[in-house]
Formats: structure tokens, sequence, C-alpha cells
């Protein structure tokens, strides 16, 4: 057999491989909301100084600085991989006609609350039936807060405040869950119950079990010490 022949059957043996590996995503579309930690564009032609097109953000992702406030992928992303989407959900700013239909990121950097927005409402009247909601982080060690309080450590007093509001903001994902019929709330807990300065030093990987159709994650501090997401199921 040529070589030519076998470099064919390899091609051909790749190719009908790949298309066996490379399923359907686990749902149709994927619409994101959130601020600076899911902005993946969206501030970068706004009139803020909430920003980061510019170096040393993304410095580790494949496209560089694209305005995710982080080095590499945001938590967005790995949500779309983990969901077995083939590319990152675009930015609102840039997406395309065709790309609507499969998912819009609509966060923006430094956005807050509004009650009249109503997303989640919107969401359910247009068909969405499975919502997956982050808990408020933790604030209080952003390197904004400690300087606003003059501290090196995580403001202790803020963070309380977080949460008693993530406790309330359970309290309604359940309400609402048992009012829209079908409807399924997934509440992301941030990790909690160490000390503010591994908190602070530590890195957090966020991931999706299909099996148990849930979100779980894992916080590793540098002194090596590893702390599990309290993740919640409200079904």
């Amino acid at each position: 057999m040529s070589a030519f022949v076998q470099a064919l059957i390899l091609m051909v043996f790749s190719a009908t491989l790949l298309c066996f590996v490379r399923s359907a995503p686990q749902v149709p579309c994927y619409f994101v909301f959130g601020d600076s930690s899911m902005d993946n564009g969206n501030n970068n032609h706004l009139v803020t100084t909430a920003k980061a097109n510019y170096p040393p953000y993304g410095i580790d992702f494949p496209d560089g600085t694209t305005g995710r406030f982080s080095n590499g992928r945001n938590t967005a992303d790995v949500v779309a991989q983990l969901l077995g989407f083939e590319n990152s959900i675009p930015p609102f700013a840039t997406a395309r006609r065709e790309e609507i239909v499969r998912g819009v990121n609509y966060a923006s950097g430094a956005a807050g609350i509004r009650d009249e927005t109503a997303e989640h409402m919107k969401l359910y009247k247009y068909g969405a039936r499975k919502f997956g909601i982050p808990g408020a982080g933790y604030i209080g060690c952003t390197p904004a807060m400690m300087k606003r309080f003059n501290t090196n450590t995580c403001v202790d007093a803020v963070n309380g405040a977080i949460i008693q509001f993530n406790a309330k903001l359970v309290t309604a994902l359940g309400d609402l869950e048992s009012k829209l019929s079908g409807s399924k709330f997934i509440f992301i807990d941030p990790p909690r119950g160490y000390s503010s300065e591994d908190r602070r030093k530590s890195t957090r990987i966020i991931y999706y079990h299909q099996e148990r159709d849930c979100w779980s994650g894992i916080e590793k501090g540098l002194n090596g010490n590893v702390f599990k997401y309290e993740t919640r199921h409200l079904r």
C-alpha cells in the first residue's frame, strides 16, 4: 500500500472519528448575564473606566486581549466548553445575527442589578428552562475594596454582607422555580469557611456534573489546602 493511500485512509478515519466524538451541546443555546467575571468584550467601546482591552489582560488567551477581565478564559468560556459548545459565546457588542440563536453574552464589567430588567422572566417567556445562577463573589477580597478599607487582607464586614445576600438569593430562586413551571434553577455558591488570606490567594475552578445535572467546583489555596464549592441544587 502506497504512502499516499495510507495517508488518505488516515484522513478519512480521522474525519469519521471526529464526527462521532463531537456531539451536540447539552443545551440548544446559552445566554450569559453578569459583570466583569463574565464580560468578554462588551465594555470595549463603552464610555466607562471598567475596561480590560489592554495588556496584561489576555496574555494567555489564544486571541490575545479581547476585553475579558482575565489572563485567559473566563467563567462563561469554561461553562460553554463544558456544555459542549465548540466556541465561546460571542459578546453582544459583536454578535452576528446567525450567532444569536445559539446564545449571546450580555455581561458587562461593573454591571449591577436592576429589578426592571427581569432577564430570567424574559428568557423563560422565550423558552429558557435551565438557569445557573452564581452567588455574589467575595468582593471584600478584591484589591479595590482592600484599598478602600486601607487593609492588606480581605474585608470581613463586606464578605459578611455577601453571605447574607446569597442566602436571600437562594430563597428567591426557590420561589421562582416553584412559580415557573418546568424551570430549574441551580445556585452556585462561592467558597467559604476558611481564612481570608487563603481566599485571597486561591485559584478557583467551576465544573459541571452531567450525570447529576448540577454545578460543582474546587478551590486550591497557595498553601496547598483544597476546598470544595458548596453547590446547591434547588430542585
